[in-house]
């Protein structure tokens, strides 16, 4: 390939990989099995949107390579079965005819969200529009097939914030990249469409954009009375919204012009507004609606938790930088640290989200961060990325960055954890990960250099199963992070789920600023009343009596503090879980995951049973919760306790 026909190459693959579509089923042409794997299908889909801008307005530069018709093919193998595709598909089934009468079928009335794929051909010197289906979804009553969609990215402000940064000519963040698209007319904000004729993209930073000429510019607001008239992509976490076109121009001719200029009541509004208690109540209502688009998106990607485990996992995040997820194999664990991902805006395919499979070789830090060749001078990274994707969310602040290390337990976490451990509880301004001696020689120092800070735009998420095949976690890394223990919900539950699943559009966190704003600045002493002080410091006294390593540090206090004054709240400005369940919560999470050993050291503690089932007998911790039952029923923490008086009972021993 040529120079003139690899930039074309290069451009194409930009595209591709920040790009949605939505389209139809298309067999006009047929369906056609791969030549030599007759069990593969290739088939059609028609856009029913535009293409990005950017392919049409440099089609000159696919000269003299031919780009095919409006139309993009797929073949069923590359396809994710996770989003919907027929049962039969994969299957080495030499009958193709029937298959493809059933592809037929499933496709016929179902509309197609796929992402682009441009493949060069070099015995054809062409090209090849491919794809990737993304999610399938049934064609809502006031749409039909036939329906045209404009393309309108979402903006996750709350609409009188927007507009006061319209007026400021702030910029705000858009999943919509403007080297990409630069068509940009139409921004959607709450059940609004804002449209001007001076949206201008950063250069730097092309998914930021702002209102270049406020004063004098053409700003229009429309009022999107029929929400039918407009669909999303669930999967993608993605806030870009497809609306009917016709409705679009249906809708136009009810806008209302907005002016923003010096003299103006509306810009007064705008700009003499402080930042006070009224954005507090915005600030708690965005996370509100997060959370509601979490449980939602959990619901849609059959996954079964309470909506309590889910805002117990947000308030982990914010609360520390490690949260780590336990459970048994197979509930879903990894997929619900994805889901959260999606939600904080993180993406593989942007490099703000890095999954990180743990592997029982991994025995120092340098196996997932690197090393410095003393030999050649070279700082050598380690294949798993992480130390390029920590220096991206450096010099990326404004984007949440997530780090998920799966079965972070298969090796022993504090050999190759060791760095983090004791960076991640230092202040924010001192956390700095140091990959060499700065007085070393490193003859690629400005790409590595030999220290990297973690701001509080990166947090750390962790699973972990309990088995013989991992390893113990170390009262060291307990008192540094939240522990949740996942657990599994009757299948009823998951059945009766899956009737309320439904495709309405996701409300996300989509700057780290957003999600710092949802952070509490108050000192963790100041979630406490007395009573709950005197608690901890008699549960301090009776864990330590048995063993002077355990019980409940400084450090923990803090923990638990800052995790209760993290609780989020709703619309109605409650607290999401009540401060009394909370703090049971947030003492299983901690101090009971540092109850382990023998029976011989842990019988007084948790107490003793006579057979599986029995509620403990003769437990110091239970009879200290009976003392302070009016700060709460520590539900969770006695039955905690009585799983490990069952292991006591069983092997003599509990983790």
């Amino acid at each position: 390939m040529d120079n003139y026909r690899n930039d074309a190459y290069e451009l194409l693959k930009t595209v591709e990989k920040n790009t949605i579509m939505i389209g139809k089923f298309d067999a006009s042409k047929g369906i056609f099995p791969l030549k030599g794997a007759e069990h593969v299908l290739m088939f059609d889909i028609s856009p029913l949107c535009d293409e990005p801008s950017i392919i049409k307005k440099e089609k000159d530069l696919f000269k003299p390579i031919y780009i095919n018709e409006n139309k993009y093919s797929g073949f069923v193998r590359d396809q994710n079965s996770d989003v919907g595709l027929p049962p039969f598909f994969n299957k080495k089934d030499p009958n193709y005819e029937d298959q493809k009468e059933q592809l037929i079928d499933f496709y016929s009335d179902q509309f197609i969200f796929f992402s682009p794929s441009y493949q060069y051909e070099r015995n054809e010197g062409d090209y090849h529009k491919n794809l990737k289906i993304l999610d399938v979804v049934n064609i809502p009553v006031a749409l039909s097939l036939d329906t045209q969609f404009k393309i309108i990215p979402k903006v996750n402000l709350e609409k009188r914030i927007f507009e006061k940064k319209i007026a400021n000519g702030d910029f705000f963040v858009l999943d919509y990249a403007g080297d990409i698209y630069n068509d940009l007319d139409y921004i959607m904000c709450d059940s609004y469409l804002y449209y001007c004729d001076s949206w201008k993209y950063n250069q730097k930073d092309p998914l930021s954009w702002q209102c270049s000429n406020p004063q004098d510019a053409c700003v229009e607001r429309i009022k999107v009375e029929k929400k039918d008239k407009l669909i999303t992509c669930s999967r993608t976490g993605l806030s870009l919204v497809f609306i009917d076109e016709s409705y679009m121009q249906e809708v136009r001719e009810t806008g209302e012009q907005l002016s923003f200029g010096i003299n103006e009541n509306i810009n007064a509004d705008l700009l003499e507004q402080e930042d006070s208690e009224e954005v507090i109540d915005v600030k708690n209502n965005d996370e509100f609606e997060m959370l509601e688009s979490f449980k939602q998106n959990v619901i849609n990607s059959s996954l079964c938790y309470d909506f309590e485990d889910l805002i117990n996992l947000h308030i982990c995040a914010k609360s520390s930088p490690l949260t780590i997820l336990a459970g048994m194999s197979g509930t879903g664990k990894t997929q619900l640290a994805l889901q959260y991902a999606k939600m904080i805006d993180t993406q593989e395919i942007n490099n703000t989200l890095l999954f990180l499979p743990i592997t029982p070789s991994y025995t120092e830090p340098d196996d997932i961060l690197g090393y410095l060749n003393p030999n050649n001078g070279l700082y050598i990274p380690a294949e798993t990325g992480l130390v390029d994707f920590l220096i991206n969310a450096q010099a990326n602040p404004d984007k949440m960055h997530m780090v998920l290390f799966d079965e972070m337990n298969l090796s022993q976490i504090e050999y190759w954890f060791s760095p983090f451990i004791s960076v991640l509880e230092k202040d924010l301004n001192s956390r700095y990960l140091t990959l060499y001696n700065e007085k070393s020689h490193c003859i690629n120092r400005s790409t590595y250099p030999h220290q990297i800070k973690i701001n509080n735009n990166v947090i750390f998420i962790g699973t972990i199963n309990l088995d013989e095949t991992t390893k113990d976690i170390s009262d060291r890394l307990l008192d540094r992070a939240f522990v949740i223990n996942l657990k599994k919900k009757k299948f009823t539950d998951f059945y009766s789920q899956n009737l309320s699943k439904n495709n309405g559009s996701l409300e996300i966190c989509d700057s780290a600023v957003l999600f710092n704003q949802w952070r509490s600045d108050n000192e963790p002493i100041t979630a406490f009343v007395s009573r709950e002080l005197d608690f901890l410091d008699e549960l301090h006294e009776i864990i330590s009596k048995y063993d002077e390593q355990k019980g409940v540090s400084f450090r923990v206090l803090k923990n638990i503090g800052t995790y209760i004054n993290n609780i989020p709240t709703n619309d109605s400005s409650e607290r999401m879980i009540e401060k009394k369940k909370a703090f049971d919560l947030v003492l299983k999470q901690t101090v009971m995951k540092k109850l382990s050993g023998p029976d011989n050291r842990l019988n007084d503690l948790v107490g003793v049973i006579d057979k599986i089932g029995d509620e403990p007998q003769n437990s110091k911790i239970i009879d200290l919760f009976e003392k302070y039952s009016d700060i709460s029923d520590f539900k969770d923490c006695r039955e905690s306790l009585k799983r490990k008086a069952e292991d006591l009972l069983t092997y003599g021993y509990t983790r």
